[in-house]
């Protein structure tokens, strides 16, 4: 079974509802005093595009640990119904480290979470940074060790694979993984999401001199200067204006080098889900 892919009206629709959620997020954010900024390809877009990368499906913000840490408690009291607030610490069945602010009755939905009982509907990311130690020894050791439990919560938390298996061998691999998923059910789940937060802060109000969110893929690949981050900067995103990090130049070189230079067409990727079901959005316009 393949995977299935966008249409044009699909994408559309789907970035428009998540422009619906990014601008909740923001006056909420505004209502509490808190500081936000555009993360990854959203600060990318912003800059080179004044709103989505045009083949882009997803939304991501970024917040300081403290920030976000307020938001997390804080915001649901604010949020319309339309829209819910997940995060490890509220939702058991959470995807990931992070947050995720969704639509409710619509359906964004992994393969690898198309069997877990949870709220699918779509959403942007919330990402926590942390300060990361100067020093290179501890900066490695950090990452390692906080990748280390990060596979194990994934492990946890997706018993299928990213996509349907096909042939013999992707059929194994899947026995395999739903076998390592339930013998993972025997770990805490509250034990696992602490040693994650305790490896994630530990540099915390230490004076480091760079802060990134540890569920980047790759070593401070996520990350800015401390010097480099208020008075932010507004830029044009759609029909909205969006934080930018002060120095945001030098945020995105670190992740995309020449980052004014888009892709090949060959190397444009999105992240179509399973199943896509725009759902009590489109039957409320």
């Amino acid at each position: 079974m393949k995977m299935r892919k966008y249409t044009d009206e699909e994408l559309h629709t789907l970035q428009q509802i998540e422009l619906e959620i990014l601008n909740e997020f923001i006056r909420v954010c505004e209502k509490l005093g808190l500081d936000y900024f555009a993360d990854g390809g959203t600060a990318l877009g912003a800059v080179r595009h004044q709103g989505f990368i045009p083949w882009d499906d997803d939304v991501d913000v970024g917040m300081t640990r403290e920030n976000y840490q307020v938001f997390l408690k804080e915001a649901p009291a604010l949020l319309p119904a339309a829209f819910s607030l997940h995060s490890p610490y509220n939702d058991v069945h959470s995807q990931s480290y992070y947050a995720k602010l969704r639509y409710n009755g619509t359906k964004f939905v992994d393969y690898s979470t198309h069997r877990v009982d949870m709220n699918h509907g779509i959403y942007i990311d919330i990402f926590p940074f942390d300060e990361v130690p100067d020093d290179e020894g501890l900066n490695i050791r950090q990452f390692r060790q906080f990748q280390r439990w990060t596979r194990l919560f994934t492990l946890r938390q997706f018993g299928d694979l990213d996509s349907p298996p096909e042939g013999i061998k992707q059929k194994a691999k899947a026995a395999v993984r739903r076998a390592v998923y339930l013998a993972a059910q025997l770990i805490p789940y509250d034990f696992v999401l602490a040693r994650l937060d305790r490896i994630a802060t530990m540099y915390n109000g230490t004076g480091q001199s760079a802060y990134s969110t540890l569920p980047a893929p790759k070593r401070n690949w996520d990350y800015f200067r401390a010097d480099g981050y208020k008075p932010f900067v507004k830029l044009k995103f759609e029909t909205l204006e969006l934080n930018m990090l002060n120095d945001y130049d030098a945020y995105l070189r670190s992740q995309y080098d020449d980052y004014m230079q888009p892709p090949p067409e060959d190397q444009r990727e999105n992240h179509a889900p399973y199943v896509l079901d725009f759902g009590s959005w489109e039957s409320g316009r």
